[in-house]
């Protein structure tokens, strides 16, 4: 197996870096001056969340390798376990380019000076970009897929790709039909769990009032530390929850239509944003579930 080293480009790391830095830093500032539970617990979630994220870029620039033998191209990361295959004999065509990526980035990194994630290239299509530089790319098709990459021996490349009669070409552009999100069941599984959330984040508190569950005398809002600031009657508690559900049904249906514009591009993209609206909802539910648990009679 042939080692082929991807272009040297420290702007990934250092952009992680800083953009890490900063956000944090942010966030930190905000929380000083935010005694909001809710709003706090959001920042948590969303820190490790963005953190992770961070992680995960800065570590994939880090160890990304590509290599090649006789049937196929590899691009790896993470010391094997993140591993594209790519067999010679279902790439179709390849092309080139120089300089800054013309088009929109969908998720990842880059664009100016290097391009992780999946990109919309312009005349391209929607491409799995692993480019630790985009001084020079090789994009490769691949029956639906398109990969690019950016080593520092494009001659070799080019040179392997020339000896298995693999043409450089500028394929047409087809625009994709928007997937059936409906009848994917990986969308549809984690909506249907966000919509089963909601309703019961909305019915349960009514449940406790109507079967007098809740003491006259309900907290309505919480510090950082979840000591009760203000209170109000368990009617009110009710409808404030049914106000919380409400607004996460919002946030369900604006990560609906999101995914749905995002499908004509990728589909992991369209599942992405359900797991938000996913996330959001879960968090809602267990401060809800604590708050009965320590209040309800």
């Amino acid at each position: 197996m042939k080692y082929i080293k991807p272009c040297k480009s420290l702007f990934l790391a250092i952009d992680v870096i800083l953009v890490s830095l900063l956000v944090n830093i942010i966030i930190l500032v905000i929380g000083n001056f935010i005694n909001t539970y809710a709003i706090i617990v959001f920042f948590k979630v969303f820190l490790i969340i963005f953190n992770l994220y961070q992680i995960y870029y800065l570590l994939k620039c880090i160890t990304l390798k590509y290599y090649y033998d006789d049937y196929n191209f590899y691009i790896i990361a993470f010391r094997g376990l993140k591993k594209v295959i790519i067999p010679f004999n279902e790439m179709d065509m390849y092309q080139k380019s120089e300089g800054m990526i013309n088009g929109v980035k969908l998720s990842g990194y880059g664009k100016n000076k290097f391009a992780f994630g999946i990109f919309f290239v312009e005349n391209i299509g929607t491409t799995n970009m692993y480019c630790t530089s985009t001084e020079n790319v090789i994009y490769i098709k691949v029956k639906d897929m398109i990969y690019a990459i950016s080593p520092e021996s494009v001659q070799e490349i080019e040179d392997k790709l020339k000896d298995l009669s693999i043409p450089f070409e500028h394929w047409p552009y087809k625009k994709n039909k928007r997937i059936n999100l409906g009848k994917d069941k990986y969308f549809m599984i984690p909506f249907i769990i966000v919509t089963i959330i909601i309703l019961a984040m909305t019915i349960v508190p009514f449940i406790f009032y109507w079967k007098d569950m809740l003491p006259a005398k309900m907290p309505l809002s919480f510090d950082a530390n979840f000591n009760p600031i203000v209170y109000g009657t368990a009617k009110g508690f009710a409808f404030k929850q049914m106000m919380y559900g409400a607004y996460n049904m919002i946030i369900l249906f604006c990560m609906y239509y999101v995914s749905y514009f995002y499908s004509k591009y990728s589909k992991k993209l369209a599942y992405k944003y359900m797991y938000v609206s996913l996330i959001i909802s879960f968090v809602f539910f267990i401060m809800q579930i604590r708050i009965l648990q320590l209040f309800s009679t």
